[in-house]
């Protein structure tokens, strides 16, 4: 648990609802870790923030464990989405559930937070305009009310799914690119909490069991970096992680084609530098004439294409079906065909 002021003023451009998505399918959810672990949280951590005391809802504490973490977040085309696991039905409970986002790679400080708040659980975003290093840095000025949508609207929701609850929300990219200043390309942190009442501190920290002494900044509990698509090929992070390639490598086979096309049109595997096992390379087949930035030549996997006007099938080993192996001059020599 960690006691501080909560949050900054809300962002100023969030004046329209959007309209909702369905949510990634279970097996979708890819988890946040810290220092490559799932993030943590024991039962029954939460503080306590008002005077006096009520006793917080059992909404607002978080629960995760290596098999079933904390946090969670997906992408696809158009929208991110958040999850975080809490100890019972969050539906109508009037709290606070909020995502804090360190995108400036200084982790003692963040720099947004994407919450839910209210018993409409409407979604709201607010910045840490008070900057400056130091541990937990913001202020409690506001603006006027505005947000993204609510739960009736389907921007939120509380689900209750193999025996655990959780909250989670969602966000068109684009708004999370304007008003948040996080892209495709841009390598953020994220941190799970909530609060009992917005501005007045928060009650549980995803993976800080103790007090302020313990974790009283950031560091402790940022996840490890996350970004939408950090190699810029095309291929989003979620989907990397799924097809077993790196998401901060371009060109994870060193085939000379991008992880991204060999995803998204399927005609070659994006691990193996020769699909089809003919001896000649991914790319040569596809008619790469020229390395990319992320290609390693001495992998041994890149060949250049002599002649990118003749090209064979990378996921066929006899393109012609014509009962002989793709020659290779058929691939790098200009007017012979296979």
């Amino acid at each position: 648990m960690l006691v501080q002021p909560l949050f900054g003023h809300l962002v100023s451009s969030l004046l329209v609802a959007h309209a909702s998505v369905p949510f990634p399918a279970e097996t979708d959810w890819v988890p946040l870790t810290v220092g490559g672990l799932p993030v943590e949280d024991p039962a029954a951590d939460l503080a306590v923030t008002l005077p006096p005391p009520p006793a917080p809802d059992p909404s607002l504490d978080l629960l995760g464990t290596a098999q079933d973490p904390v946090g969670w977040w997906w992408v696809d085309a158009d929208t991110i989405f958040f999850r975080m696991r809490v100890e019972d039905n969050a539906d109508t409970v009037d709290g606070g559930w909020a995502f804090l986002l360190d995108s400036d790679a200084d982790p003692t400080t963040y720099e947004h937070t994407l919450g839910v708040e209210g018993p409409t659980h409407e979604v709201l975003g607010f910045v840490n305009s008070t900057g400056g290093a130091g541990t937990w840095v913001m202020d409690r000025a506001t603006t006027a009310v505005a947000g993204y949508g609510q739960d009736s609207t389907g921007e939120t929701d509380s689900v209750f799914v193999f025996g655990h609850y959780f909250l989670q929300l969602q966000l068109p990219r684009d708004t999370f690119a304007t008003d948040f200043g996080i892209d495709a390309g841009t390598t953020f942190r994220v941190a799970a909490a909530t609060t009992q009442v917005w501005r007045f501190g928060l009650e549980d920290v995803a993976g800080c069991d103790g007090t302020t002494s313990t974790c009283d900044d950031l560091t402790s509990v940022a996840s490890d970096p996350v970004s939408i698509d950090a190699d810029g090929d095309g291929a989003l992070t979620p989907t990397e992680i799924a097809a077993g390639t790196d998401p901060d490598d371009a060109d994870t086979d060193d085939d000379g084609v991008s992880d991204g096309q060999e995803l998204g049109d399927g005609r070659s595997d994006p691990l193996v530098c020769d699909s089809d096992a003919d001896g000649l390379p991914d790319g040569l087949e596809r008619g790469v004439d020229a390395a990319l930035a992320d290609t390693d030549p001495l992998a041994g996997c890149f060949r250049p294409d002599a002649d990118p006007t003749t090209v064979t099938d990378p996921g066929l080993a006899d393109t012609d079906g014509g009962g002989l192996a793709d020659p290779v001059p058929a691939v790098e020599l200009p007017g012979v065909h296979p």
